[in-house]
């Protein structure tokens, strides 16, 4: 696993490509992504290209995108043919309890286990125990070893003891709409299953299927799908299962449709703010943060889960060094929905509106709290559309 690098600078508060920007001191981490220990063979399978993911604030304020969200999902064909050579799988034979042969006869075939469980919705396990998650997709960070890298997270900690991130590679720059076989070589693509409540597990190789729908560089954006299984237990336990009929993965363009923002005079106090109007409020010209780095959005909890390897906790303690309290405002297709709050745990004015306890952040989520009175706009309309057209809400 690459051990990210961090550099202390100084700067205006911002946040820029894979650089973290603080105001009073610069928290620069070299997001690696978490990579297996035969990563180095990329060097003479793998192809590099230009980058697809979004990235903290990578750009100015948005203007309102509002890309239409695509509709369908591409499926995994639970019994098709291994394809060989990279090249997409464009037939096979179903496993599906037989064939039927040309002279009449049928022919039977045992499907394999992953083959059987490759069947219906969403779902992760071994033989004996099968949950049906919550997921989100995203576009990861860029890699060397790849064209693309996209994640697809499974939302099984409650069900499971922890969350997996199924981790794609892809190697093939020219990968377009068809089913991939995926294993221990490179070629066209390499996918990895982390547990992602192990700090320590760097991913496992996964063997099984890869379907794409679409063209992952159509700007509005592509379907993905994965048939796979890690290899079995130490102890004897059967191979991890995952299947996933096919996730939207939203443009890289659409990185500024969710955004927050610090206000440019973070010492305002909640008095004066809370008689400035929304749209008055001068804010930093970067997002602190933005879609593409967010990996979902709990509307039960508030959490919000950010993938990559910056620390957004670290981030937000050195923002707030000499402060109790510092505002932010989040905005959706441009539009500024609501003034929140990062709150020290020993201050006495919580301000108004939502609110994130600083002390409670971690390297990759944090919580954003209702309002200790009022209405809550957390889950205004405007910010539903969004998340859930990205594929990035969990319910």
């Amino acid at each position: 696993m690459s051990t990210p690098q961090l550099t202390i600078v100084r700067g205006t508060a911002r946040l820029v490509g894979h650089a973290l920007v603080v105001t009073s001191a610069l928290l620069v981490v070299a997001c690696g992504g978490r990579t297996n220990a035969n990563q180095h063979d990329a060097a003479t399978s793998g192809s590099s290209g230009p980058a697809t993911g979004g990235s903290i604030g990578t750009g100015g304020k948005p203007q309102g995108m509002g890309g239409a969200s695509s509709s369908g999902s591409g499926g995994i064909a639970a019994g098709g043919d291994a394809a060989t050579g990279g090249a997409p799988m464009t037939g096979g034979t179903t496993a599906s309890g037989g064939t039927s042969a040309t002279g009449g006869t049928t022919a039977d075939i045992a499907a394999s286990p992953l083959e059987r469980f490759c069947q219906g919705g969403s779902k992760a396990g071994r033989q004996d125990r099968v949950v049906e998650p919550p997921v989100t997709a995203y576009r990861l960070d860029m890699a060397a070893c790849c064209a693309a890298r996209y994640g697809i997270l499974l939302h099984s900690h409650a069900l499971m003891g922890s969350d997996y991130e199924i981790e794609i590679l892809q190697v093939d720059p020219d990968a377009v709409s068809g089913a991939y076989a995926v294993g221990d070589t490179w070629q066209p693509m390499r996918v990895l299953v982390v547990a992602t409540d192990d700090a320590s597990d760097d991913g496992q190789v996964a063997t099984g299927t890869v379907r794409i729908t679409g063209n992952p560089t159509d700007p509005e954006g592509f379907h993905i799908g994965a048939c796979i299984e890690t290899p079995a237990g130490d102890a004897g336990q059967p191979p991890m299962m995952f299947h996933v009929p096919g996730v939207f993965i939203a443009p890289a363009a659409w990185s500024n449709r969710f955004a927050i923002y610090l206000l440019e005079d973070p010492r305002q106090t909640p008095n004066v703010l809370a008689s400035t109007p929304l749209d008055s409020l001068v804010l930093v010209d970067h997002s602190l943060l933005d879609l593409g780095f967010i990996a979902s959005v709990s509307q039960a909890t508030g959490e919000v889960r950010i993938h990559g390897n910056g620390d957004i906790g670290r981030l937000i303690s050195s923002l707030m060094e000499n402060l109790l309290l510092m505002p932010f405002v989040v905005e959706a297709d441009g539009e500024r929905i609501y003034l929140g709050n990062f709150i020290s745990p020993i201050s006495s004015n919580l301000g108004d509106g939502p609110m994130v306890d600083s002390m409670r952040m971690s390297a990759d989520r944090f919580q954003i709290e209702k309002p200790h009175q009022g209405p809550d706009p957390r889950w205004d309309q405007r910010i539903l559309k969004v998340l859930g057209e990205a594929n990035r809400l969990v319910p």
